[in-house]
């Protein structure tokens, strides 16, 4: 067995409390040829000091600076143009992995002629109390690119992570590193990813371990913070289409439908004051269903109650978000008061409401799609849209 190069790149901001755990856990990796290029993008806590002290005794860790904050795109094109390895991995700082990840990934990676390689990982909340072990397959990972893209980031796929990822330095050569905050750029990164690889695979085990941090930009309370992240979400889905518009021909892009069509009515029609009603309203917000609507709400400056879903979709000790995923059935009930949000797309819901005020009559069932329209203000309170 050959020993590339492995280069591991990690962002880092204000992340003192978790970085020695990240660093300890990618210094002691089984497999030894790596060089661990670190950013420290402006950090006003102690988390320059401690890459220091870590470069200190491994030659193999190099420490960059960032003047300015610029935000994780930024630092991960300046990791990359300051790396040289073969194969490149990049580890978000306040995450961690097992010893021997690196290892069993170049393995799967040479003995296969994989571009791209991939784990599955387990999630925790930001008390370090693991909530999940997330063991699927991508949704498609043969040689069809437009079937990639489609299944594993235009729709309900949960694959568009970076962070899992052991890629071939000369992907990485023709990805553009999109200027936006908040961890919405890797869904276009992977977007990318999965196109310019020839050859992808997985090895099935939860190797990384992956942190949700209530506290980041992307469940941050602020108006303004959740404002821009909507913004960006917005900016990297129309990156998409126009990626796809690019590099595939029309006839091609018809089979990317009906995700396109669903992905643009979601994101190109969400308004501020959407936020301001449901932020006013004193009721408790469900969100009924745990996918890509769910995901907007989720991460807008609002506070959810819960995930619910019908019991055909129900997995026991399944997350959406850091929010536990729960029956509709055991949450809600005759004595509920709520605003329910509708996150799924039909053409009548009739049906649906009928059968929802038979289960919570006191509850208000919100349809998104109406809820993006011009007319919403006003119309939440006392019914639903």
């Amino acid at each position: 067995m050959e020993y590339p190069l492995i280069s591991v790149l990690v962002p880092v901001y204000n992340v003192e409390k978790y970085l020695r755990q990240c660093l300890d856990s990618i210094v002691n990796q089984t497999y030894k040829n790596i060089e661990v290029v670190c950013v420290d993008d402006a950090s006003t806590d102690n988390s320059l000091a401690i890459l220091n002290e870590y470069a200190q005794k491994d030659e193999r860790i190099i420490v960059l600076q960032n003047a300015t904050n610029k935000g994780i795109g930024l630092s991960r094109k300046i990791l990359f143009e300051n790396s040289v390895g073969q194969h490149i991995i990049y580890i978000d700082s306040d995450d961690w992995i097992e010893n021997n990840m690196l290892e069993l990934l170049i393995s799967a990676v040479q003995s296969n002629s994989y571009d791209l390689c991939y784990c599955y990982f387990f999630r925790y909340d930001a008390m370090g109390k693991m909530v999940s072990v997330e063991n699927f397959p991508l949704a498609y990972c043969g040689d069809d690119k437009i079937q990639r893209i489609k299944y594993n980031i235009l729709s309900e796929g949960k694959h568009w992570r970076v962070t899992n990822k052991l890629v071939n330095r000369k992907i990485y050569q023709n990805v553009f590193f999109p200027e936006v905050r908040g961890g919405v750029e890797d869904i276009f990164i992977s977007c990318q990813l999965y196109y310019y690889a020839n050859k992808m695979g997985c090895v099935s085990l939860p190797l990384y371990h992956y942190r949700y941090n209530e506290g980041s930009v992307t469940k941050s309370s602020d108006n303004a913070l959740a404002l821009l992240r909507r913004i960006d979400i917005q900016t990297i889905y129309k990156m998409c289409f126009e990626f796809i518009e690019k590099n595939f021909k029309e006839d091609e892009i018809k089979l990317f439908e009906p995700q396109i069509s669903e992905k643009m009515s979601c994101y190109k029609q969400i308004k501020p004051e959407c936020l301001e009603i449901l932020k006013d309203s004193k009721l408790p917000i469900y969100l009924y269903g745990a996918g890509e609507l769910s995901a907007i709400f989720c991460q807008l400056a609002l506070t959810i109650a819960g995930i619910v879903v019908s019991k055909e979709y129900f997995k026991e000790g399944s997350t959406f978000f850091g929010h536990s995923v729960q029956l509709l059935e055991e949450v809600l009930n005759e004595k509920s008061e709520a605003n329910v949000i509708l996150c799924f797309l039909k053409d009548s819901y009739d049906d649906t409401i009928e059968t929802l005020k038979k289960i919570a009559p006191n509850c208000n069932f919100l349809i998104t799609q109406k809820m993006f329209l011009e007319d919403l203000q006003g119309k939440i309170e006392g019914g639903y849209c």
